[in-house]
């Protein structure tokens, strides 16, 4: 065990960098995934809303994607997705 700490004792001067890169990222990174979650259930035709579930000082994971599928219609044009996702924000 000692001679695996000391063959990467160099690399432990990058743990706070890293992780705090990573703290700075993940909001974007979660907020990407809500947004590709919503088109792809907008264009799927279902009717979608983020909810908050509690406070955000509890957890920065509150969030709930709810979804209600809709009754397909053939004439419904699943390629025009623009006014859905304008729709959404």
């Amino acid at each position: 065990m000692v001679t695996f700490y000391d063959n990467r004792k160099q690399f432990f001067c990058l743990f706070e960098p890293i992780t705090a890169l990573e703290f700075l990222l993940q909001p974007l990174v979660e907020s990407l995934d809500y947004i590709d979650r919503q088109i792809w259930l907008a264009e799927n035709g279902c009717h979608r809303n983020i909810v908050t579930v509690f406070d955000e000082f509890i957890s920065p994971r509150n969030l709930a994607l709810v979804a209600i599928k809709t009754r397909w219609t053939p004439n419904t044009n699943l390629k025009d997705t623009s006014k859905l996702i304008a729709s959404t924000y």
